[in-house]
């Protein structure tokens, strides 16, 4: 049997060098942000949304649930980086706010259960 080979994913300093390609490239210059600054994606807030919901059961509390999957894609390791966390679950719990007052509030949820974070990242709450 063959095994997968598994790749390492990319660190802070590869991704700097991938944006500083796309910041002085003609092309996508328009497309990136000036350095250092932290702007909130549409792609990455739907993503992170959709990922939310797929990961949510029953008995899940949302709000752990959202703080954890933010956490994920954005790291709790500057005081940018936290505002630009704390923004995307903001706007993530507003989504479903507004989908429960749409749909109405569903009152046979007694007992919750949350995931496990085995990471050192604290999650948003």
């Amino acid at each position: 049997m063959t095994e997968e080979k598994t790749f390492p994913a990319f660190d802070d300093h590869e991704v700097a060098a991938g944006m500083k390609f796309l910041r002085s490239n003609e092309k996508y210059a328009d497309l990136v942000p000036p350095p250092g600054t932290l702007k909130v994606d549409w792609f990455l807030f739907h993503g992170m949304g959709r990922i939310v919901n797929e990961r949510r059961t029953a008995r899940s509390k949302l709000a752990l649930l959202t703080g954890t999957v933010v956490r994920e894609f954005v790291p709790d390791s500057s005081p940018e980086r936290r505002r630009l966390g704390e923004g995307y679950r903001d706007g993530i719990m507003a989504m479903f706010r507004r989908r429960k007052g749409f749909f109405g509030s569903r009152r046979d949820l007694e007992s919750t259960e949350h995931p496990k974070d085995d990471g050192d990242q604290l999650r948003l709450i």
